[in-house]
């Protein structure tokens, strides 16, 4: 596999990549081997999302990190490296996900601080976005998609904070799962029965009944995106976000 166009922190699923191993801080290999031990080798309790196994067996599955000093809107790391990696996956079949660990804090903290972080990742993201497009704005919209780079993009919010809903917990501060939306489309058009098996997956998992921000399939035009990006650790049988953290600048 030719990396010789990534830039630093683009690294495929056997940690490979322009840099040596040696470049990637201890704390991205623990979380790297303890992701890996959980969605991928963990035959007792088996991660719910069968196709992030599948992704990184394929290996459609990439990664990248980003430290606390680079956590600031300014910054365009993690623009650069979702960009390359939509560019260079954009013909793969076996539905490629990107994998971003985050560092945010030498100590630990509640589940609120990381959530703020998430939120402000993503409208750096936003920010960065290389594409001069008009896109819709308006994330009240049951028709709002997150577009980076001319590409609607789904994105799961992770943090090690996370104790009732374990499907969303993290072995670093924060992880982003982030895929192209056409990778849900896919599965569901493809197989009918797909989410309702992984939804009876994380059912199982978690112990918990599922967020109710989720609708009955990807598709569901009742559903607002970006409630689904973050969850709240608690059965909400409401929804305790009531405006989208979500800024257009």
């Amino acid at each position: 596999m030719n990396h010789s166009n990534f830039k630093k922190r683009f690294f495929d699923s056997n940690l490979s990549s322009v840099n040596s191993k040696d470049d990637i801080p201890q704390w991205v290999k623990l979380a790297y081997n303890d992701f890996i031990r959980t969605i991928i080798t963990d035959e007792q309790v088996k991660f719910p999302c069968f196709y992030a196994e599948n992704a990184f067996k394929k290996e459609s599955m990439f990664f990248s990190y980003l430290e606390e000093k680079d956590l600031s809107i300014h910054n365009d790391l993690l623009s650069i490296n979702v960009d390359l990696f939509l560019k260079y996956t954009n013909d793969f079949k076996n539905f490629p996900v990107f994998i971003v660990f985050v560092k945010a804090s030498d100590k630990e903290q509640d589940i609120n601080y990381y959530e703020e972080i998430f939120w402000d990742i993503l409208n750096s993201l936003i920010k960065n976005n290389p594409s001069k497009k008009i896109i819709n704005t308006d994330t009240a919209s049951t028709n709002w998609k997150l577009n980076f780079s001319n590409t609607s993009l789904f994105i799961n919010g992770h943090c090690k904070a996370y104790k009732m809903r374990k499907s969303r917990k993290s072995f670093s501060d924060l992880m982003l799962v982030i895929q192209d939306y056409k990778n849900l489309y896919s599965l569901e058009k493809n197989n009918s029965s797909v989410s309702d098996l992984i939804r009876a997956n994380v059912l199982k998992y978690d112990g918990m009944p599922i967020s109710n921000v989720f609708g009955n399939d990807f598709s569901d035009k009742n559903c607002l995106d970006w409630k689904m990006f973050w969850l709240e650790d608690q059965d909400n049988s409401i929804d305790v976000i009531k405006k989208c953290p979500i800024k257009y600048l």
